[in-house]
């Protein structure tokens, strides 16, 4: 039993304890069936760069410290599956390492760009470089909505050149504006002027 919840696992490790005692003489039809229980959160696991076998790799991505964390093991694991006799494994770790992913994930478009890698292993390098743009493109987009809502709210429905202006801006130029709205009497003090690039 692999168990990654956050609470400490406290049920049963034996059918038995699952049932009430049978009456006298009826011991021995009574189930048994005692698994081994591994708690990920709870294994001591080492935290060097190496991985030293898939079981590893399986409890440090379910424990990882961030993105920076599960893209190492992602790396340690595609030198590890790289033998065409692991081409089972490898695609079922991929289809696992993209839900992992994925289940970190709230942004539904970058969900959707997860589920288009094809082979994660393969395409690590792409996959981490890709996955720091879309976060940054999902992070300015929400930061560019927070604004036009800002703006909508204190000067009414903002004019197309205003809304492109905002998208077109980068998250240093958003925050500035941002605290600009506090201050500001109408919307050029924040954007400045309409035919202003």
């Amino acid at each position: 039993m692999i168990y990654n919840g956050l609470q400490e696992w406290n049920a049963a490790i034996d059918a038995a304890d699952c049932f009430i005692d049978p009456p006298d003489g009826l011991e021995a039809f009574q189930p048994r069936l005692r698994y081994l229980l591994l708690d990920a959160h709870r294994l001591k696991l080492s935290r060097t760069k190496e991985i030293r076998n898939f079981a590893e790799a399986v409890f440090r991505m379910e424990t990882n410290q961030g993105k920076a964390d599960l893209f190492a093991v992602i790396k340690a694991l595609a030198g590890m599956l790289h033998a065409p006799e692991l081409k089972s494994l490898q695609r079922a770790f991929n289809v696992w390492t993209k839900g992992l992913l994925k289940r970190h994930e709230r942004d539904n478009k970058i969900v959707e760009k997860i589920s288009g890698i094809k082979n994660i292993f393969e395409e690590y390098d792409m996959a981490e470089a890709a996955y720091e743009i879309w976060s940054d493109t999902a992070r300015k987009e929400g930061e560019a909505k927070i604004l036009v809502g800002l703006l909508t709210r204190r000067f009414g429905p903002l004019p197309k050149w205003a809304e492109n202006r905002v998208n077109k801006a980068k998250s240093a130029q958003l925050e500035e504006w941002a605290y600009a709205v506090l201050n500001a009497s109408n919307l050029t003090e924040v954007l400045g002027a309409p035919g202003r690039r």
